[in-house]
């Protein structure tokens, strides 16, 4: 879905593979980036029905006309079925106010989500491109950036899809098992292939 003839690009993974170090690396060379795990909070926050609609389905998990995130994600979390509701839910909000920033869009733009495949995010790109990285890679990064134990932190990346998933999707795909300054030379060199015109 370009934007006026700008590639819209999705950066998508698993938690660990260095989506937020990638994304701020494409900000510092002029890409513009949205972080739709951020975007779609404030959806959620600032719509009043959508507020209603989670409190309907998950009583307790709105106080004070406020989303208890931490009492919602308690919820669905553990629970398949739990969260297909809070998608079916949030998922169509989210993708329809995407859709209008894309389409204000002035230059490429990246929209950086964990979720993009599976909330349908993804049919707003032009090109996906994966960030992969060693499970084990992964499993250190989580429990040093979220304070987890190893243990807890391994449940997470086991939780998430495995890297077929994400590749039969992907455009293009980086690993990121190295140093910060790999990634970012790698990211560069796809960059230049893709957006030969760069960013702006």
């Amino acid at each position: 879905m370009a934007s006026a003839g700008r590639a819209v690009i999705g950066l998508t993974g698993p938690t660990g593979a260095g989506k937020s170090t990638l994304a701020a690396h494409l900000r510092s060379v002029g890409c513009a980036v949205i972080d739709c795990d951020r975007f779609a909070r404030q959806v959620m926050d600032g719509d009043p029905d959508c507020v209603a609609a989670i409190d309907a389905a998950f009583p307790g998990c709105v106080q004070g006309g406020a989303i208890d995130r931490r009492a919602l994600g308690a919820k669905v979390f553990a629970d398949p079925a739990a969260l297909a509701v809070l998608d079916s839910i949030v998922n169509p909000r989210i993708v329809a106010a995407l859709r209008a920033e894309v389409e204000r869009a002035d230059k490429a733009l990246f929209l950086d989500g964990a979720t993009l495949i599976q909330s349908g995010a993804v049919d707003l790109c032009d090109r996906l491109l994966v960030l992969l990285a060693p499970a084990g890679t992964r499993t250190g990064r989580i429990a040093g950036r979220d304070g987890l134990t190893d243990t807890a932190a391994g449940q997470r990346v086991a939780s998430q899809p495995d890297d077929l998933y994400y590749l039969r999707a992907a455009d293009f795909a980086l690993y990121n098992g190295g140093t910060r300054r790999q990634l970012c030379a790698a990211a560069d060199a796809l960059l230049a292939e893709i957006l030969p015109g760069g960013c702006r």
